[in-house]
């Protein structure tokens, strides 16, 4: 008789688990899930734990870059939404051009951004142009 926990073998090479261990993995992926659903029921998103922030682009920024949306880690050091512009111009000339200050202004969760503002993780920052998709 095999003691409880141990991996009893069909043959020589296929291992199989003993009830026992697939309750502990069922009660482990349980555990994960119930965490899951309370970050989600709070209004939090997995973002928050990894240091990311989503970004969205809108109207012509979306256009002229050929992107609606990304998720972005944020270094450990505090965030200003001056650096993470910074981060994306550094992309080429291209970014730059479009998401200089004169051309664009952003939200934080859906408030009005400074460039000095600070960005939590877990942060939507939404990106707009102040120019039409029409003008070059």
């Amino acid at each position: 008789m095999q003691k409880p926990g141990s991996i009893l073998y069909r043959d020589s090479s296929e291992p199989s688990i003993l009830p026992n261990q697939l309750h502990q993995c069922q009660t482990g992926l349980q555990a994960f899930f119930d965490c899951l659903k309370a970050c989600i029921f709070r209004g939090h998103t997995w973002s928050a734990h990894r240091r990311e922030v989503s970004i969205m682009y809108y109207g012509r920024s979306s256009e002229f870059l050929m992107v609606t949306s990304e998720r972005m880690v944020l270094p450990d050091a505090p965030c200003t939404l001056k650096s993470i512009l910074d981060r994306l111009r550094l992309r080429g000339a291209r970014w730059a051009y479009e998401l200089d200050d004169s051309h664009m202004f952003c939200e934080i969760d859906g408030k009005a951004g400074m460039l000095s503002s600070c960005v939590e993780p877990g942060a939507e920052i939404g990106i707009f142009s102040r120019k039409s998709i029409f003008e070059p």
